[in-house]
This record gives C-alpha cells, sequence and structure tokens, in this order.
C-alpha cells in the first residue's frame, strides 16, 4: 500500500498539457473501439462489470464521455471518489455537448462508467470472481447499514457507486499481484474480531432502534443482519479482503 501512496502523489502533482489530454483521450477511444464484444445493431456496448446486469451506452456516448472527462483513463487509477473530484467537480466546460454528472443521480451514472473503464485495464474474465466477491461484500455491508438507518437516499445511490469502489479494489488487488506483495499470514483472529464488533454493532443498534413489545420484528431484522454478517465473514478469505471491507465501512458509513 505505501507503494500505492506513493504513485498517486506523484500523479496528483503532476501538471497536464492539452497535448498530453489529446494523445490519452486517443488512446482511450482506442480501447472503446477494441472493446466490442457483443455489440447490438445499433452499435452498443454493455458497460456492466458483472454479466447479471445490462447497463448500455453506444460507442460515439462513449467517446464523448472520455473527451469531456479524460481523468476516467488515468494511468495509475485514483479512488472513485477521487477521479469524482478531479473530473466532473472541478471541470465543467461551458459546452452543450458536456454531460453533467453534479446531481445524485448524475453520480451514480459516473461511477458505473468509471468503473466499466477501469475494468478494461484491469480484465474483466481475469479479475470476474474477485470482482464479484468484493461487489457482494460491499453490497452486503450496505445492506446492513441501510437497515439499521431505517432506509434512505444514500444507500440506494450507494448500490450503483458500489461497481466504482470494488472496481478500485479489484485494481489493488491485481497491483498487489503483479508486485507480488500480498500480506498471506493468518488474518483468522482478525477477522473473528471484526465480525464480532460488527454483529454487535448490529445488537446495539437495534436495541435502541426497537421499543418493548416489538421483539417480533426485532428478531426477524437481527436474524436477517447476522446472516449478512456471516456472509461477510464467509467472503473475506485473507488480508486483501478483510482490509478492503474495514476500510470500506469506516470510509462510508461512520
Amino acid at each position: 500500500m505505501k507503494h500505492l501512496s506513493i504513485l498517486f502523489v506523484i500523479l496528483l502533482i503532476s501538471a497536464c498539457t492539452h497535448p498530453q489530454k489529446r494523445k490519452k483521450v486517443n488512446s482511450l477511444i482506442n480501447i472503446v473501439k477494441a472493446d466490442n464484444t457483443s455489440p447490438s445493431i445499433n452499435d452498443t456496448i454493455n458497460i456492466s462489470t458483472v454479466k447479471t446486469d445490462t447497463i448500455k451506452y453506444s460507442k460515439k456516448e462513449l467517446k464523448r464521455i472520455l473527451y469531456y472527462n479524460s481523468e476516467l483513463g488515468n494511468k495509475i487509477p485514483l479512488s472513485p471518489d477521487a477521479t469524482y473530484n478531479e473530473g466532473p467537480l472541478s471541470n465543467r466546460p461551458n459546452d452543450t455537448s458536456y454531460i453533467n454528472y453534479g446531481s445524485e443521480n448524475g453520480m451514480d451514472n459516473y461511477y458505473l462508467l468509471y468503473a466499466y473503464f477501469l475494468m478494461l485495464k484491469t480484465g474483466k474474465e481475469k479479475y470476474a470472481d474477485q470482482r464479484e466477491k468484493l461487489i457482494k461484500m460491499y453490497q452486503d455491508i450496505n445492506f446492513i447499514y441501510e437497515q439499521l438507518a431505517g432506509g434512505g437516499t444514500y444507500f440506494d445511490h450507494q448500490q450503483a457507486r458500489i461497481f466504482g469502489y470494488a472496481e478500485y479494489s479489484v485494481y489493488k488487488y491485481k497491483y498487489h499481484e503483479e508486485n507480488k506483495d500480498f500480506k498471506k499470514y493468518n488474518v483468522v483472529k482478525q477477522k473473528q474480531l471484526y465480525i464480532k464488533l460488527l454483529k454487535q454493532h448490529i445488537d446495539d443498534e437495534l436495541n435502541a432502534i426497537f421499543f418493548t413489545g416489538e421483539e417480533t420484528q426485532k428478531l426477524k431484522l437481527k436474524k436477517a443482519l447476522t446472516e449478512k454478517a456471516d456472509d461477510i465473514d464467509h467472503l473475506i478469505t485473507g488480508y486483501f479482503y478483510l482490509e478492503e471491507a474495514q476500510e470500506f465501512q469506516n470510509s462510508k458509513y461512520y
């Protein structure tokens, strides 16, 4: 992680000239041309990073997006939050062709696009298992906090943005794999502590939410949330997944 942090800092302090931006945009357009899997008669591409979803954009739309949001193709990717701050929040040209991602729904779409373009670099099939595991883990965490909060639009929007967070985690997984620096020691005790604290948080919140006489509803919800915590337990198969689960939970729900 230390090496990743250094690389990210280097990227942040590097200046982008107009010729460099043009070169990066052209390179990204070539990536879109190459990614022609299952095009329809309307020349559309499914940008979903999972096989069970369908989110279609035309190649023309993707090229336009890359032109105005070339940060989506950073050579050294930043987190989706940092990339969003670098792009839509800092560069809004006065051009009718520019897509505004300033709304909550617009931000959701941006994170889905971020996930797609980063997936082109990490590899869709090669890291499909890791991607599926991370998405499921983040969805379970989001579900637990959504239920404890009684719902809310924040959690609804997280459902879309999770794909961006998960893809960035896949990128980090690939980085560790290529550099052979995974921490491989036994994390059983650390994982047990993490899950124990998560379940304790569930108990504490439920005790604060429900009143006397609502035991049936309380026990039903506790069962559902405990099952999600157990699912997370099974998904954490090593230090990397434990670290990513903790980072996602601590940064998004506290």
